[in-house]
């Protein structure tokens, strides 16, 4: 999520996911990706996500992503 504000950035992002994190099977494959009960309490945490993004921008190659607003 791309917001000048980090928390209302978090906010649409939760609420975006929460549809996900209700349907066993993406939690499931999100379990199978290294997440744990703790990520998915009071809306899912930030951290793993962003790591696990991270981690798969990296695998593309992509090391320093610059983000710019318009």
């Amino acid at each position: 999520m791309v917001d000048t504000d980090p928390e209302r950035a978090r906010a649409t992002a939760r609420a975006y996911a929460a549809v996900y994190l209700g349907l066993p099977t993406y939690v499931n494959n999100l379990r199978e990706l290294g997440f744990t009960e703790a990520d998915f309490k009071d809306g899912g945490t930030v951290q793993p996500i962003a790591d696990t993004l991270e981690q798969q921008l990296r695998d593309l190659g992509l090391l320093a992503p610059v983000l710019m607003p318009s």
